[in-house]
């Protein structure tokens, strides 16, 4: 439950906004335009002689599949772009909020940290490939029931936004990559758990458009909330 817990600490702390706010709305700005432009070149025209309703029902299956392969381009994003560029801008959130929780910070020095977050992107490309290959065989395989592929690639972008929320949090901890992904897989359920709900919230908050400003800093929100007790629970072994 800490992706939902998460947004609501994030919704309830106005002084946290801007900032995320800001970087979501950057990147925000520029998936909605390659969605558009994908959408534009894939969505069936519509004969003049019928109408909005007609062409809708008629046209169905292509304009299902025309969502479908958005929502694929939008995870191919998210898994190789988008978490480079939020990482480094929702530093400042996850800092800020041990800050207010009084957890300390404990960062590791440049080299130490590059080479932690290289094994860390070696770590996690397997479930990012996963959810990228999982949302094209539902596409090809579902090729009827292309929405199924749309609700896989939101699932997909859910569970890598908490893997990436995760490694932040720990890695502003001081926690070497080694580290995290052995406590990333001690946890591995719980993140699969965690992913669903957040793909679930991710998908139900877009249709509201300004919820969507909302759910990825409250995944880094959650994981700085949530991080801690792992490591307590470490130290208690």
């Amino acid at each position: 439950m800490w992706p939902l817990a998460g947004m609501i600490y994030f919704a309830t702390h106005p002084r946290l906004w801007l900032q995320p706010i800001v970087a979501t709305l950057l990147s925000g700005t520029v998936t909605l335009l390659i969605c558009m432009t994908s959408l534009f070149f894939l969505w069936p025209d519509q004969p003049a002689e019928i109408g909005l309703w007609s062409f809708l029902w008629e046209f169905k299956s292509d304009i299902f599949s025309a969502i479908a392969i958005t929502a694929l381009i939008l995870l191919v994003l998210w898994i190789f772009a988008i978490p480079l560029y939020i990482s480094l801008a929702y530093e400042k959130l996850v800092r800020r909020v041990f800050s207010l929780t009084n957890v300390s910070v404990n960062e590791e020095a440049l080299v130490d940290s590059a080479k932690s977050s290289l094994h860390m992107l070696i770590r996690t490309l397997p479930w990012r490939l996963f959810w990228l290959i999982m949302s094209i065989l539902t596409l090809v395989l579902m090729m009827w029931f292309p929405l199924v592929s749309a609700c896989v690639s939101a699932i997909g972008m859910g569970h890598i936004a908490v893997l990436d929320a995760c490694d932040v949090s720990l890695s502003i901890r001081g926690v070497s990559g080694k580290e995290r992904s052995q406590l990333m897989a001690e946890n591995r359920m719980h993140l699969l758990g965690a992913g669903l709900l957040s793909g679930i919230a991710g998908t139900l908050l877009s249709l509201t458009f300004i919820g969507w400003f909302f759910w990825l800093p409250g995944m880094y929100v959650g994981a700085s909330l949530v991080t801690p007790h792992w490591l307590l629970g470490q130290i208690e072994k």
